[in-house]
């Protein structure tokens, strides 16, 4: 019977055997990362054509097809390994390894991206309010806003909860947006004081709070600081819970350590992963997120939820 536990056991026999083998040919094959083979590769993925140049339309086309096609996923942070916000490795990691990210690194690639195509954009810094915390949450959330047509709207692509599917006009505050993710479960802006504008969406008839993002714009430190806090900090949730995500034309899967749920319109599907095969199954065929390199951390978590 074939399991991941196999491959697992049959990869580590072979491995050193054909490293000398595969990592020449690897090098080969692999595309020089010139800013134009990025951009190239990088809309070869989202299935999105730039040829003529930044419009409203096409950010919107961007953005939901980001958020359908790249999953938002932490285990590199659960690994332990160190999160690079440099564009050229964050490209190779997400376009070329195939891989998701967590919303600094996301939103980072996403900005490098817009740059490209030409649209104006400034990075700010947020705070996250799922669950409505007690205490005021740190800066823990980035992404961009865009300037285009005289309007300065959102444009999230790494956001965990219940993201935009598509670009936030920041003028449009107190108004019900239907972002074409759920027509009962709208979004909306409101003024959030010193905080700036906060993000809601209605779940189950209630507003509820997702994040907010400053008025001022963030520097490259700001960001380094925060992302080395939610990669690296006991605190960071990001440290001990597996998440991954990724949207559906008509709804969204996410997996919370071992709690997989399936939303499509308005029925939820919600499934325990039992087993590590199970897990890593799941990785791979709704995730398409290759489950081989992270089986260790997969166990881990499975082991955590059945202590919890």
């Amino acid at each position: 019977m074939y399991t991941f536990e196999k491959e697992k056991a049959l990869m580590t026999m072979t491995e050193k055997m054909l490293e000398n083998v595969i990592k020449p040919i690897n090098q080969q094959d692999k595309p020089v990362a010139t800013p134009e083979n990025m951009r190239k590769l990088y809309l070869q993925r989202l299935g999105v054509s730039a040829k003529d140049g930044p419009s409203f339309d096409l950010l919107q086309r961007l953005q939901r097809a980001h958020v359908e096609t790249i999953p938002y996923e932490n285990l590199d942070v659960l690994e332990g390994h160190s999160i690079s916000l440099d564009p050229a490795d964050l490209f190779e990691k997400i376009i070329i390894g195939r891989r998701g990210g967590y919303c600094f690194e996301l939103n980072t690639l996403f900005g490098w991206l817009l740059r490209e195509i030409g649209f104006e954009i400034e990075f700010r810094m947020g705070r996250v309010w799922l669950r409505d915390p007690e205490e005021v949450p740190p800066r823990n959330h980035g992404t961009h806003i865009v300037r285009i047509n005289g309007s300065e709207v959102i444009a999230d692509v790494g956001f965990g909860g219940r993201a935009p599917r598509l670009p936030l006009d920041l003028a449009l505050l107190d108004q019900s947006i239907d972002d074409s993710d759920a027509a009962e479960e709208p979004l909306q802006l409101i003024e959030a004081g010193e905080y700036g504008v906060m993000v809601q969406r209605r779940i189950e008839g209630i507003w509820r709070n997702q994040f907010s993002l400053e008025p001022a714009a963030a520097h490259a430190s700001d960001l380094e600081v925060a992302n080395f806090y939610q990669s690296t900090a006991p605190s960071s949730h990001f440290r001990h819970h597996l998440f991954v995500g990724v949207f559906r034309k008509d709804g969204r899967d996410g997996l919370f350590d071992t709690r997989l749920s399936r939303r499509r319109g308005g029925e939820t599907i919600i499934e325990f992963m039992k087993s590590v095969d199970q897990m890593a199954s799941t990785l791979d065929e709704v995730f398409d997120i290759d489950p081989l390199p992270h089986l260790p951390v997969l166990e881990k978590i499975l082991e955590q939820s059945a202590i919890g």
